[in-house]
């Protein structure tokens, strides 16, 4: 095997090695996946918590982070309707321990893959009535429920959708409507995942209502398994969710993925270990 090494502005290479503390090679590797100021090359290297965008910048973020803290202090059940996938199972836990720490009365609904299918569907949304929940979260899907939103909120029940998937042309009219990919949304990272998403509305949640935010940061070893697992982007901040993520498995803060490491022999959990490993 012959590498050719591509060729760039001798400038830029030295800006960046000398900058950044960098080999030559380390520069032009950089340079190549378009990443060209110190400071994008600092993010994308050294970037940590600090450097994540402002959560709020999501359209409708706040106000569904609103809707979930009235459901926790006056009690509401709010039921979480997740995927059966493994960005939707970590999106679903994600939600589920959160609020749980929080003292919500809370449930989760997973739809069964070969007789449901994916997202939201009519029967499920008359069972969770049926259950006694006040407020519907989905994660990882609902943004093409048109019909099932309605129904939710025709039966009494207030709904926020929480979803990263390509929307379509015709949106569904929930209580809030969380998804970065909506047609004006400013929120730079457009590649969150579905457990990424549902973790920046806790984190808002946690911060308003003053609780422990390590509980939440301790939460991103699911995050990590949810963005590796559905084959997100590893940049800007999805790279600094699954880096601290990856620490977050590697501290045994999480028993189910401890006990996943144990079964696959893993001392140190890598990405490649989630999608080739733990997240299958």
């Amino acid at each position: 095997m012959r590498w050719l090494v591509k060729k760039n502005d001798r400038q830029l290479v030295e800006n960046l090695t000398k900058n950044c503390k960098l080999t030559e090679l380390q520069a032009n590797l950089l340079l190549n996946r378009g990443i060209v100021s110190v400071e994008d090359a600092n993010k994308y290297l050294y970037g940590d918590l600090s450097s994540l965008y402002n959560p709020l910048l999501i359209m409708d973020l706040e106000k569904g982070a609103d809707i979930i803290i009235d459901a926790i202090k006056n009690k509401k059940k709010i039921t979480i309707f997740g995927d059966y996938d493994a960005d939707g199972i970590t999106a679903t836990a994600t939600a589920m321990l959160a609020l749980q720490y929080l003292g919500a009365n809370v449930d989760y609904y997973l739809p069964h893959r070969l007789y449901e299918g994916y997202g939201m569907n009519s029967e499920a949304i008359r069972k969770i009535k049926d259950a006694g929940t006040d407020v519907i979260v989905t994660v990882d899907n609902g943004i093409a429920s048109v019909n099932e939103v309605k129904l939710a909120k025709e039966l009494g029940m207030k709904i926020v959708v929480t979803d990263h998937h390509n929307c379509p042309d015709i949106l569904p009219e929930p209580d809030a409507l969380i998804n970065p990919k909506r047609p004006g949304d400013v929120y730079p990272n457009k590649n969150l995942c579905g457990c990424g998403l549902i973790w920046r509305v806790l984190e808002v949640v946690f911060t308003k209502m003053n609780a422990n935010i390590d509980y939440i940061y301790d939460l991103l070893a699911l995050v990590a398994v949810g963005t590796v697992a559905d084959v997100m982007n590893l940049t800007d901040e999805n790279r600094i969710l699954v880096k601290e993520g990856l620490m977050a498995i590697n501290a045994n803060v999480n028993l189910g993925l401890s006990s996943l490491m144990k079964i696959f022999n893993l001392e140190e959990v890598k990405a490649e270990d989630i999608g080739f490993k733990i997240g299958p």
